[in-house]
């Protein structure tokens, strides 16, 4: 029954007098047409005019326009307010301009209702989802799919979970999207008996879903890491569809991937038929994953000879395979076949250019070279680059272009203070590498983390500066670490200091108590240590 708050809503057309409002030369046609349009034209003309309006923001002009009688039109115009807004990610307006809608007696379709939920999802908007939610009621409008499918979602991201369990059980038609809805919503929160559970009963109630809606299900399978949950999807796929999509194959290798399951990855695209580069991309990112770069470096060459063209993810993951492997004659390779394909050099493909050449030994002009490519330089490209400059020995000029980095406006991160200390202890620039750990502190309020005191106790420690190395370690979460204290105690053993070598090997015999060749080893090193 229609509520007397709404009148009849009946279909209306979509007029084409107009050009379409978000191509570019809408506000030149806007301007040249308004003026002589004001005092008779056609009611669907005067509404695409205003559409233009509100796409282009000229409340003015839009203002001066007649005022228009109720009809299928100005719902029709009504919806496509709406819907801009939500495009242009105005949620608190998209939530506005309804309940204008709504209080001029205008009856909200379909499309409308659930342009606001997800406006209301958005927000969290608990409150004006509930309202809405009473409109659908009034409307009749609960029994309409996709309707029902805004309002269970939007539920779930207003934290009232309970209400949208509820409302799907009382779903008189519960579609795919419902039930893909329920079932992500379970592993999110953790109750992933319960998510299979929907996927059995889905299945039993005979809603067949298609590989594009198990694809949505496994990808809400992948960041919990259910194998299990994860094998029964692939199963059912298998039975449902002997030749699984290319989209599908994807989705279930980039999930074995994730899971660390390589040996059922790779099976798996290699029984396929022209696995696409997702695919590939995906395999090759589970290799690095478990830091099998050789299983990684031999996957991407296999897709390279299969014709198939790399993605700039998929290159950036076979440099970084190279750089472990220390393999420059394959990263060579890599950079011939980026120049001969013509690949867009962006910052993430030069940056793991110079990283690869700076770790594989290459000469150094190579990797400034590259750098001085970058049109835009961030704050990982000025990272590998003091890198580069570390490794190669050359802490003044990591130095200069650390510097540099600032004086260019862009502000260093943790990763960026790291690289500096390291290549300052590499160089033994005591001072300096000094300087930049209180600039990291006091300058750009950078709390320091284990690396950046590991880098200054490598510091202080080559320098012979035993006791400040000594405080630093001890005055922070480094004095419970083993490592740290090993090579304390080897940089006492290199200057002669035998107090500081005995408090260490105390350090480690502490730390492996139940170790008895610990202390023993601990000992001699301390008493092997002539006196200061």
């Amino acid at each position: 029954m229609q509520h007397p708050r709404f009148p009849p809503r009946s279909l209306s057309r979509r007029t084409s007098l107009l050009p379409n409002p978000f191509h570019p030369d809408c506000r030149r046609f806007r301007r040249t047409s308004h003026a002589g349009t004001l005092i008779t034209i056609p009611s669907s003309t005067h509404n695409s005019l205003l559409f233009l309006h509100a796409n282009n923001y000229d409340n003015n002009q839009s203002q001066t326009t007649r005022p228009l009688p109720s009809s299928q039109t100005q719902t029709k115009l009504w919806e496509s307010r709406i819907e801009l807004q939500l495009r242009k990610s105005n949620y608190k307006k998209c939530i506005s301009l309804y309940y204008q809608m709504v209080d001029e007696l205008m009856a909200p379709t379909p499309a409308t209702i659930v342009h606001v939920l997800q406006a209301c999802s958005s927000l969290s908007d608990l409150k004006n989802l509930r309202l809405v939610h009473n409109d659908i009621l009034r409307l009749e409008l609960e029994s309409h799919s996709s309707v029902a499918a805004g309002l269970l979602n939007g539920y779930f991201k207003c934290g009232s979970p309970e209400t949208a369990h509820r409302l799907f059980d009382i779903m008189p038609r519960r579609d795919i999207v419902s039930w893909t809805i329920v079932i992500a919503h379970s592993y999110k929160t953790g109750n992933f008996d319960k998510a299979i559970h929907y996927f059995r009963a889905m299945i039993d109630e005979g809603v067949s879903p298609d590989d594009v809606a198990l694809v949505s299900i496994l990808s809400a399978l992948k960041p919990y890491g259910r194998l299990r949950h994860g094998s029964e999807v692939h199963g059912y796929l298998i039975r449902r569809f002997p030749e699984l999509s290319k989209a599908a194959i994807s989705s279930l290798v980039d999930f074995y991937a994730k899971l660390e399951r390589m040996d059922y990855a790779d099976r798996l695209l290699s029984q396929s038929i022209e696995p696409n580069v997702v695919a590939w991309t995906a395999l090759m990112t589970g290799y690095t994953r478990v830091q099998d770069m050789n299983g990684a470096l031999q996957t991407y060459l296999k897709m390279v000879s299969s014709q198939i063209v790399p993605t700039e993810k998929t290159i950036s993951c076979a440099l970084g395979a190279v750089s472990k492997l220390g393999f420059l004659g394959i990263g060579t390779q890599i950079h011939g076949y980026i120049f001969k394909r013509q690949f867009e050099l962006d910052d993430h493909i030069l940056s793991g250019l110079i990283d690869m050449y700076s770790i594989c030994g290459a000469p150094f002009y190579i990797c400034r070279q590259l750098f001085d490519q970058m049109l835009i330089k961030n704050v990982v490209s000025w990272t590998t680059m003091i890198l580069a400059y570390g490794r190669s020995g050359e802490g003044h000029a990591a130095l200069q272009l650390f510097d540099e980095m600032q004086a260019a406006g862009v502000c260093p991160d943790s990763v960026a203070f790291t690289a500096i200390l390291s290549s300052c202890s590499s160089s033994s620039m005591l001072h300096e590498g000094l300087s930049c750990f209180n600039s990291m502190i006091l300058d750009y309020g950078i709390k320091p983390r284990e690396e950046h005191y590991a880098c200054l106790r490598g510091l202080l420690a080559k320098d012979g500066r035993l006791k400040e190395a000594y405080e630093v370690i001890e005055g922070t979460a480094l004095r419970d670490d083993k490592g740290t204290w090993e090579a304390f105690l080897g940089a006492c053993r290199v200057h002669g200091n035998t107090s500081y070598g005995e408090i260490a090997a105390t350090k480690l015999v502490e730390l492996e108590s139940d170790n008895s060749t610990a202390g023993n080893v601990g000992s001699d090193d301390a008493g092997s240590l002539p006196t200061s």
